[in-house]
């Protein structure tokens, strides 16, 4: 691997926002490129290993790695790995697609700038794409080790598939976005807008969903406690601590019976169509793994349904239906499984369409049911059920039925929703057919999920709608959730902080209270917060999440413009407090960054800020 030590990476830049390489927050890098060019061959192997890294193996390629496909003769080396850099990004859930490769500088280096999302998951990006760029120049087949550590990084905080295209969706629409995560178990905490017009979600949990509606829908008894004094149709159900206790519900009930873990999400430790105690008992020793208290509930009869209700109203329906596999009279069971594995559509749980199949002891034990192993050969065209339950992690699919639910049904999702208190909720629904009312066939509401996953990627007309019930429950149309942003462009010894108080004064006539930073100090209003903050871009991230803020003014240097960008992603307004400060043509992706609004302070601050108030439309309150 000799030849891959000429591939050095010299610099590494970081800019939080716009900057005068890309209107984006970017990593910029001087490197070292031995070889000028890729050629055809080495460009598809390349894109072989790409593919094969993807999460969601059916997402088309972005707009940089297409491009690159599309072309026939040799690709600059430069653009192959900026390409690459990008889309290692885009396979982990980071919606970026912009890069520029620079002229070089004057020691020869070659330059590339990419788009970012987050700078630590962007930086080895970069490496591993620089790695796999050498590797397959070199005629290589292994992959670099940088590549292990940016798959293993970036893995593990992979949001899940749906709020990567609620973000990306969010964009869209001019909504602001900010990942809040630290670590694996928040990759799905974000922030959307900012100061007090911010909202926050966890996955599908908003902040306004119900802390007692969680704490409800995380016990299976209590939800069907609550909907039967709704009067809505759930159900019999008795909870079990002991086997002795499951024996006697299972009687008292009659076989067959569903078994659950009291709580619990994901379809875990569940068993249906529980037909004798002794699979009784195998079913409660697997539900007690999950929980201390087992759920024996009636089994009824019907296909699961899962409908996801956002805001009181029903926004898609899906049937779901079990794992399972169709012989073909030479296969085994375990080679059919591998073989629908095999689907694209297949992959890691909130990252894929379908999840994969993975065989267990719950497995083993319904095939034996049926005189079956996985060592066994069904015959052509019989098909196999590999679980009882219709459950999306265990490997089960799903079938859009939005424009066939009825009414009545409809109105029962809705129903259940609003009476536990969610705003954001996936009843499920055993009923037979979902075309025809409840009122009129066996049905019964099994559980409310307060954290549905939102599994439609492979619905391209449901999907849309699902994202736009999501974002509908945290912004009406129109709405933004921005505040105005100003920055103040000067040193906190010149005029940059009376320019700071003088523009916080005038957002306070106008009845706004003005989140601010004045280089040394950060407030809220006529208060400081905290004194010495010393990292600007630190500063610029506390203005943003004010919850009490309705506008935000920060003042930057001119210096650390140009080295790091503008701290926030864009702003309304940008002054020069200081003659020094720089000239416009140097900070031009500053002025573009606020859509080319630019004052200049004079000898009174005050005067410019009232004008830059004017200008931003504002009026004082009376």
């Amino acid at each position: 691997m000799a030849a891959s030590r000429s591939w050095e990476i010299v610099r590494t830049e970081f800019f939080d926002g716009p900057n005068p390489a890309l209107p984006c927050p970017a990593l910029r890098v001087r490197l070292v490129l031995p070889v000028r060019a890729v050629g055809t061959a080495r460009r598809a192997r390349l894109l072989q290993s790409l593919d094969a890294l993807r999460l969601r193996r059916n997402d088309p390629p972005g707009p940089l790695l297409a491009a690159l496909a599309d072309e026939t003769g040799p690709v600059s080396s430069a653009t192959v790995v900026a390409a690459v850099a990008v889309e290692l990004q885009r396979i982990f859930g980071d919606p970026v697609s912009r890069a520029q490769v620079e002229k070089a500088d004057h020691e020869g280096h070659c330059v590339i700038a990419c788009e970012i999302e987050q700078a630590s998951i962007g930086a080895l990006a970069f490496r591993a794409a620089l790695m796999m760029v050498a590797h397959a120049v070199a005629g290589t087949a292994r992959l670099p080790e940088a590549l292990d550590a940016f798959v293993a990084r970036a893995r593990a905080e992979a949001r899940d598939h749906a709020v990567s295209v609620m973000v990306q969706a969010a964009r869209e629409r001019g909504i602001p976005v900010q990942r809040l995560h630290q670590g694996a178990r928040f990759v799905n905490h974000v922030r959307f807008g900012h100061g007090r017009f911010q909202r926050q979600v966890m996955g599908t949990i908003t902040d306004r969903s119900s802390a007692v509606a969680g704490a409800v829908t995380g016990s299976k008894s209590q939800t069907v406690h609550l909907l039967a004094r709704l009067g809505l149709p759930v159900p019999r159900q008795v909870t079990a601590a002991g086997a002795e206790d499951a024996r006697a519900a299972a009687r008292q009930i009659g076989f067959p019976v569903v078994v659950k873990p009291e709580r619990g999400t994901g379809g875990s430790g569940i068993t249906a169509d529980v037909r004798d105690e002794a699979e009784l008992d195998a079913a409660f020793a697997l539900a007690r793994r999950h929980a201390p208290v087992v759920v024996v509930e009636e089994m009824v009869p019907g296909e699961d349904h899962r409908l996801l209700v956002c805001g009181g109203r029903m926004v898609a329906a899906t049937m779901r239906r079990r794992a399972a596999v169709a012989g073909d009279g030479r296969s085994t069971i375990a080679e059919l499984i591998a073989v629908e594995n095999a689907n694209p559509r297949r992959g890691l749980p909130g990252q894929a369409d379908l999840v994969t199949i993975t065989p267990d002891e719950a497995m083993e034990r319904l095939l034996a049911r049926e005189g079956l192993a996985l060592h066994s050969v069904p015959a052509e065209g019989r098909t196999v059920l590999l679980r009882t339950t219709a459950n999306m992690k265990l490997g089960g699919s799903i079938v859009a039925v939005d424009d066939v639910v009825h009414p009545d049904n409809q109105r029962l999702a809705e129903a259940a929703a609003l009476g536990l208190g969610l705003d954001i909720a996936g009843v499920d629904l055993l009923i037979p057919d979902i075309t025809v009312s409840y009122l009129d066939q066996p049905c019964a509401i099994v559980e409310v999920n307060m954290n549905p996953g939102l599994a439609y990627g492979s619905f391209p007309d449901v999907f849309p709608k699902v994202i736009d019930g999501v974002l509908g429950q945290l912004f009406a149309p129109g709405e933004t959730g921005t505040m105005p942003l100003v920055v103040v462009v000067g040193s906190a010894d010149g005029q940059g902080p009376a320019t700071v108080a003088a523009l916080v004064q005038g957002f306070a006539r106008t009845g706004r209270c003005a989140a601010w930073f004045d280089g040394r100090d950060l407030g809220i209003g006529s208060a400081v917060q905290q004194r010495g903050v010393e990292d600007v871009v630190r500063a610029a991230g506390m203005v943003l999440a004010q919850p009490v803020a309705e506008a935000g003014v920060l003042l930057c240097d001119a210096g650390h413009l140009q080295r790091r960008g503008l701290p926030w992603q864009a702003c309304d307004t940008v002054v020069f407090a200081d003659s020094a400060a720089a000239t416009g043509g140097e900070l031009a992706f500053v002025i573009a960054a606020a859509g080319g609004r630019s004052f200049r302070v004079g000898d009174a601050p005050e005067a410019t800020a009232s004008a830059v108030i004017g200008a931003l439309g504002l009026t004082a309150a009376n």
